[in-house]
């Protein structure tokens, strides 16, 4: 049998958009946690190892602060931060390691999300579901 949780997350199935939960790896900045809610949307050129938030950036209304700029792992939700000028506000979900950069902030684990993250295509919909909210 299912439990509560279970049946909870299976009613957030959607066709139209992808729920990936998340957990937290730092506390969030208030702009940070505004851009986890929103409803985001694959960039129709993503990039080969990364879903790209088309929605993030053109929300973003106050500074990010370069915090947790470390090591970003297979899986890891990112944003840009000031340091990175106009891209400030990207939101990323990674599909690889990659080195760390003074100008991302790693913000979320999607590990567990893992084959939800490898079937949202080009212009897909997805939205965070995050641990413990």
């Amino acid at each position: 049998m299912a439990s509560s949780k279970e049946l909870e997350d299976f009613s957030a199935v959607n066709n139209e958009i992808t729920i990936i939960p998340i957990e937290i790896v730092k506390e969030l900045l208030p702009v940070e946690k505004k851009l986890l809610k929103l409803t985001h949307q694959n960039r129709q050129d993503p990039g080969e190892y990364i879903v790209r938030s088309e929605t993030a950036r053109k929300n973003k209304k106050n500074k990010i602060k370069a915090e947790n700029t470390s090591e970003r792992f297979k899986y890891a939700v990112t944003n840009d931060n000031y340091k990175y000028q106009r891209y400030e506000g990207d939101l990323h979900i990674l599909k690889k390691d990659y080195p760390a950069d003074k100008r991302i902030n790693v913000v979320a684990d999607a590990g567990k999300a893992a084959v939800l993250i490898e079937k949202i295509k080009e212009g897909e919909k997805f939205k965070f579901k995050i641990k413990g909210d």
